[in-house]
């Protein structure tokens, strides 16, 4: 109290006393004293509080956390499975039956009954029973097209490429399309590899065609992962790497007007791709739920070139896609399942220049075979690998 007497009384006689320049200077020192003595009495208010500041901070910082992280071990087994789409022992399938295909019912697919690894090598070839199949792979199954597909009746749809349509020359690259077929044209090859299996859209879209899918359980043609999400077999915390090898062409090119992709203000690949592929991610086979990624388009590779005028090479080209699948949002998910959802060839056939035409026209050389071309217009799977992360 005497100090801050002593304070403003000298602070007073300052004023009263300075003139011009020298008020300023006489508030300049009264603030430097005023800080000086109170840095002074909190240094010592802080040093009497906590005598031993130094040893106080060290502990502090010291300190274990709260609450303390649980190292959690990963779950045990394969990190990675591999589905190799050919109905070889060099690949996940056993033949299907001839022209029978798969009932749409959920279970009743076409199952993989050999995985592998990553590098391509064996990892289990007795199928989910197997005490070497990856626990966290409840199983895999293809849907083929056949008279047992209620969706997809056309066998030549969604199925494993016969030898014959891996080198019988089948649909028409390079050449305009004429009215009526041409005459004399040399077709060229657009099978795919034998046993690999594949979708041909001039089969799954003219001719008794296959029923559009929506990710459900009555589509005809997809693939399908069920996933065990055990923590014993599957962490919690742990998501899938998808990667997927597979060619695609269209008959058509993209479309230089991309306003033709939307409908309403939202985007709608139906209105502007030959056909359209989805994955859906869901808590059973049976469910409906909203697609998660579009994985056609796009395409790589097209008969017609801008304008339809150009002529380019069909779908040779391999292409791959990887994508994550995000078990760990929500512990009840357990289905991955990638369908064919619709094609867009409207139009008769057998009325020139409508892209029903041109579908036939390409992709059967004219007439001259009965399809099996998806190196023309369609789809060809190589291999999905999954990967634990």
């Amino acid at each position: 109290m005497k100090l801050r007497t002593v304070v403003g009384n000298r602070f007073m006689s300052s004023i009263r006393t300075a003139r011009g320049p020298e008020v300023g200077y006489s508030l300049f020192s009264l603030l430097f004293l005023s800080s000086s003595i109170l840095t002074f009495i909190l240094s010592a208010t802080f040093s009497a509080c906590t005598p031993n500041s130094a040893s106080s901070l060290l502990t502090s910082a010291s300190a274990s956390p709260s609450p303390t992280p649980v190292n959690t071990a990963p779950a045990a087994g394969s990190r990675a499975a591999k589905i190799i789409f050919q109905d070889t022992t060099g690949g996940s399938f056993n033949p299907p039956s001839a022209g029978g295909g798969t009932p749409t019912t959920p279970g009743s697919g076409l199952q993989a009954v050999r995985i592998f690894n990553a590098d391509g090598t064996v990892l289990s070839s007795g199928g989910p029973s197997s005490s070497t199949w990856p626990q966290w792979l409840s199983s895999f199954e293809l849907g083929v097209s056949g008279s047992s597909n209620g969706s997809s009746p056309n066998g030549n749809c969604a199925n494993f490429a016969s030898a014959s349509e891996s080198s019988v020359p089948n649909c028409i690259i390079g050449t305009t399309a004429s009215c009526p077929a041409a005459a004399g044209v040399t077709p060229a090859q657009c099978g795919a590899p034998a046993g690999q299996f594949r979708i041909s859209e001039v089969d799954c879209s003219l001719n008794n065609p296959t029923s559009g899918g929506n990710g459900g359980p009555g589509d005809g043609v997809y693939f399908r992962a069920t996933f065990n999400r055990n923590s014993a077999y599957l962490g919690s915390y742990e998501n899938i790497l998808a990667t997927l090898e597979y060619t695609v062409s269209d008959v058509n090119p993209a479309p230089s007007n991309p306003l033709n992709c939307f409908a309403n203000g939202q985007f709608s690949p139906e209105g502007c791709s030959d056909f359209v592929w989805r994955a859906y991610l869901k808590h059973s086979a049976t469910e409906y739920v909203q697609p998660y990624l579009l994985l056609i388009p796009p395409a790589y590779a097209s008969v017609l070139g801008p304008n339809q005028v150009v002529t380019q090479s069909g779908g040779t080209m391999v292409s791959s896609k990887q994508f994550i699948v995000p078990l760990a949002s929500d512990q009840n998910l357990t289905v991955l399942q990638v369908s064919r959802v619709s094609s867009n060839f409207p139009g008769n056939s057998a009325t020139c220049g409508t892209p029903a035409y041109n579908l036939w026209y390409y992709c059967t050389a004219g007439g001259a075979v009965s399809g099996s071309t998806p190196l023309c217009a369609g789809v060809v799977l190589y291999s999905l690998t999954l990967i634990r992360i």
